[in-house]
C-alpha cells in the first residue's frame, strides 16, 4: 500500500481577480522563458474577470499542453503542495502544466486550482 506524505499547508485567497492572478502566475514562475506577456496563457487568463479556489480531481483536468518531463519530475520530488494551477470552467489547465504532470506521477488524487468563473 502507497504510504500519503502529509503536504505543508500554505493558505490562498479563496478567490481573485484577473489582475490578482496574472500577478500570481508571474509570482510562481522562476524563469522568463516560463511566462512572457502576451503569451497564450496570457491571453486565457483575460477571459474570466473573476478566479475561485477549488480542489479539483486530477482525472477531470484537461492539460493539452507539451510537458518538459525533467521540470516534472522536479515537481514530483517536492514534500510540499504545489501552488494552485490556473483552470478555464471546462477544467483545461491555463498555468500549472508541469504540476499537473507531477501531481499524476506522485499519485495524487486532487489538486488545487483557481477556476475561471463563468459570467
Amino acid at each position: 500500500m502507497k504510504k500519503t506524505q502529509k503536504r505543508s499547508v500554505v493558505s490562498y485567497p479563496p478567490e481573485l481577480s484577473v489582475a490578482a492572478l496574472l500577478t500570481y502566475v508571474k509570482s510562481i514562475h522562476s524563469e522568463e522563458e516560463d511566462f512572457s506577456v502576451g503569451d497564450l496563457t496570457d491571453r486565457l487568463i483575460y477571459k474570466y474577470k473573476l478566479y475561485r479556489l477549488r480542489e479539483i480531481p486530477i482525472t477531470k483536468i484537461h492539460s493539452p499542453w507539451y510537458t518538459v518531463y525533467d521540470r516534472v519530475c522536479d515537481f514530483a520530488e517536492q514534500k510540499s503542495g504545489f501552488p494552485p494551477i490556473v483552470l478555464t470552467p471546462s477544467l483545461v489547465v491555463i498555468d500549472g502544466n508541469h504540476r499537473v504532470k507531477a501531481a499524476i506521477a506522485r499519485g495524487d488524487k486532487t489538486i488545487l486550482a483557481y477556476v475561471g468563473a463563468k459570467s
